[in-house]
């Protein structure tokens, strides 16, 4: 039998809302999120193995465990019911974060679309 509180702080660890229902693509998505952030290869930041380890750690429980998470109804609970009401599509929360660059991203895009115009119109 798995400890809820165990399961509560694993699901903290992918920034997983406990007041959505959330899917098993849905961990795959914060996972991916999170890897992201904390890859080593990135070296952004100081922790990245540490949080690596835990970041894969809390995927590979919540997916070994996932009925039994599930079965808690986390989103259902009585701290979470005021947020219940309002409860947002994780996934469609998570694609989009995905598909929308965020500014810099786009600026450094807009940059480089214009570099290689110029480059373009000099050689002509």
């Amino acid at each position: 039998m798995i400890n809820r509180s165990e399961a509560i702080k694993k699901l903290m660890i992918l920034n997983i809302p406990l007041d959505v229902d959330f899917s098993l693509s849905d961990i795959q998505s914060a996972y991916k999120l999170m890897a992201k952030l904390y890859h080593p290869d990135s070296g952004k930041s100081s922790n990245a193995n540490d949080m690596m380890v835990k970041i894969n750690n809390a995927r590979d429980y919540i997916e070994e465990h996932f009925i039994e998470i599930k079965s808690f109804k986390l989103h259902l609970s009585s701290n979470n019911q005021s947020s219940y009401n309002n409860q947002q599509d994780f996934s469609k929360k998570y694609y989009q974060q995905q598909q929308n660059p965020k500014p810099a991203e786009s600026e450094r895009r807009r940059q480089a679309e214009e570099a290689e115009r110029k480059r373009k119109a000099s050689e002509r």
